[in-house]
């Protein structure tokens, strides 16, 4: 029982992972396991160099590196045996513009909210942003929202709410 003791307060007194720790365990871990059971991966075709310039170029600022890795390795794919919310991940091509990053740079963003980037969404029309801001730069939000049917304007329902600190985290999250 004193074992089981020190180690919880060992645990405790450990300082959190850095961010180069958690990229490494992101790549060395995460992806690996992500990569056993893959739906769709690259369903658009492979992850494109001239895309990813051309959204640094139009976005202004380049994505995490924990989203950038996934791109590169799946491209908008989803894990099987990985839980996670998300029904669509959009990839990093220029080839078929729905489903691109490039094109949700232009999608209007919920009020009072800038530099973030649509990089998902789920079953229940919620979209998944990740915030490109200096503040919480990679944090992920996610919002209700719909396309108005006689306009297609954005709508968004509520407020928008953090589900998690960086793309990463968000599945660690979800693992638990």
């Amino acid at each position: 029982m004193k074992s089981w003791i020190a180690a919880l307060l060992r645990r405790a007194n450990t300082p959190p992972p850095s961010n180069g720790e958690r990229s490494d365990h992101f790549t060395q871990v995460m992806l690996p396991a992500m990569e056993a059971a893959m739906e769709g991966r690259n369903q658009f075709g492979g992850f494109e160099e001239s895309a990813y310039d051309r959204f640094k170029k139009e976005g202004g600022r380049a994505l995490p590196f924990d989203f950038e890795s996934y791109l590169r390795a799946f491209n908008g794919g989803l894990p099987l045996r990985v839980s996670h919310p998300f029904g669509f991940l959009f990839s990093m091509q220029t080839t078929e513009m729905e489903g691109s990053l490039l094109q949700t740079l232009h999608w209007p963003q919920p009020p009072g909210k800038k530099d973030w980037l649509v990089i998902g969404r789920d079953g229940a029309m919620a979209l998944y942003f990740m915030s490109l801001g200096a503040a919480d730069f990679g944090s992920i939000y996610s919002c209700f929202a719909f396309s108005d049917a006689n306009t297609g304007e954005m709508e968004y329902m509520g407020e928008p709410h953090k589900v998690a600190g960086s793309f990463s985290e968000m599945f660690q999250l979800s693992q638990a």
